[in-house]
């Protein structure tokens, strides 16, 4: 890991002691009750929601696949620079939450010119197998821009969820990103609040 990307973390951490959740995020329940391709019944439900005032750019929902992305007011779907992302797949439910994020880590070294990542936060949340990584990609190949992405993994009994936040910012070489600090602590305390639970008391997630 390279000293820029240390101190970042160390500074995620610090800030997330202090800040319960993010000041424009006003969290409800996202998704409920919801039926797969073959009309099984998950109770699972993920408690999130964007930011106020942020807009809808793409919707997805086949059953076993959920894909939503959101952008800032002042933002347009063809020129983004900060971009929410929700995805569940119940075909990813048997994998762990660190080899999917390995897999993201794969994909977005096939486009980028460098990659430097780190390990925020392995473990259990609310009973479910969870991790949290911050990714930085010196430039992508295809917008010829910098990215700082930071993405929890969630691994469910019946969906594993993926929500993902990704900043562009100007390339840079390996080591040597430049961004707001500031912006990234708060987009991890964010991500803090979303929770995954279940209707089913049962199975031993409770909802608050």
């Amino acid at each position: 890991m390279n000293h820029r990307l240390l101190l970042l973390c160390c500074f995620i951490f610090s800030l997330n002691g202090c800040i319960s959740k993010s000041p424009e995020q006003n969290p409800s329940e996202s998704s409920s009750i919801n039926k797969n391709n073959i009309g099984e019944v998950s109770t699972e439900t993920l408690i999130a929601q964007p930011p106020s005032g942020w807009q809808l750019i793409f919707e997805l929902n086949n059953g076993d696949t959920r894909l939503s992305d959101f952008i800032p007011s002042n933002e347009s779907k063809d020129n983004w620079f900060t971009k929410l992302s929700f995805e569940s797949h119940a075909q990813l439910s048997d994998i762990d939450p660190i080899s999917i994020m390995m897999g993201e880590i794969s994909k977005k070294s096939e486009i980028c010119k460098s990659i430097d990542h780190s390990n925020l936060y392995s473990g259990l949340e609310n009973n479910y197998p969870t991790s949290v990584r911050l990714i930085a990609c010196g430039e992508n190949a295809h917008t010829s821009l910098g990215e700082v992405s930071l993405t929890k993994g969630i691994q469910g009994e019946d969906y594993f969820y993926i929500i993902r936040i990704e900043k562009k910012i100007p390339s840079f070489e390996k080591g040597k990103a430049e961004f707001a600090t500031q912006e990234i602590a708060e987009w991890s305390s964010y991500l803090k609040t979303i929770v995954l639970c279940d209707l089913n008391e049962a199975r031993g997630h409770d909802c608050p």
